[in-house]
């Protein structure tokens, strides 16, 4: 209960419920564009090895 309580206090400022928000609308369009990215590759003829070559390289770190 006490969570709740700090949770709607910052929602009570403006500024932190717009940067919220903001997060929020964000990650969700992470989120979507990785399955329309994955729904893409896996629609064209030979898409699931292309798929699955770049799903295994997304959790690689990048050089360069």
């Amino acid at each position: 209960m006490l969570k709740r309580n700090r949770f709607r206090a910052a929602l009570a400022h403006r500024d932190f419920r717009v940067l919220w928000l903001g997060s929020v609308v964000s990650m969700t369009g992470d989120g979507m564009t990785f399955v329309a990215l994955a729904w893409l590759v896996l629609g064209r003829p030979g898409g699931t090895g292309r798929g699955c070559t770049r799903w295994s390289r997304r959790g690689w770190p990048r050089t360069g």
